[in-house]
């Protein structure tokens, strides 16, 4: 589904009267800024909490180092790394990964991000829905509509957890 009609289908849910407008206007409404923001916190809450995303870059260090901005992808953590097939130490640094000069490949899990309006929302066979229920649970938490976000909440949760999405336990919500 494209980003534009995802956010649609959530104003929509959410009762917003201007639905049809969204086109023209997309860029100019705050409500719909909002909704895409809420889109991104999903499918990051998503990346850090139930699904990993991986990528693999190859890296030819000649400083001791790799910038963490120097990845392709909003870097999350190092899964591993490796020198001609050999796993090779590291440390994590807040703005690099010190290891030693290789030519190394670096298996890693990223953020995914939002870079158009017309990109394809489509994360690892992870259903729209779940994104869909998740925009609108941070939408109502953000908005002060709690108990409405705790409903959409646990719709989102239950998609996420029926499908056994998860790489790790659910991180406990306080509201």
């Amino acid at each position: 589904m494209v980003l534009t009609d995802l956010i649609k289908k959530i104003a929509n849910l959410l009762g917003f009267n201007d639905v049809e407008t969204l086109e023209s206007d997309f860029n100019e409404n705050p409500n719909y800024a909002l909704l895409k923001n809420c889109v991104g916190l999903t499918i990051s809450n998503i990346a850090t909490n139930y699904k990993q995303f991986v990528s693999t870059e190859d890296f030819d260090v000649s400083n001791n180092g790799i910038l963490i901005s120097a990845f392709t992808k909003k870097f999350l953590k190092v899964k591993k790394i490796s020198s001609a097939g050999q796993p090779i130490f590291y440390r994590v640094f807040a703005d690099k990964i010190e290891v030693p000069n290789a030519n190394l490949k670096v298996e890693y899990a990223y953020i995914p991000t939002l870079s158009s309006d017309n990109e394809v929302i489509n994360f690892a066979g992870i259903p729209n829905e779940a994104i869909i229920f998740g925009a609108m649970a941070e939408y109502a938490f953000i908005s002060g509509m709690n108990n409405e976000g705790k409903v959409w909440r646990a719709q989102f949760e239950s998609l996420m957890f029926g499908n056994d999405f998860r790489d790790k336990v659910l991180p406990k919500w306080s509201v």
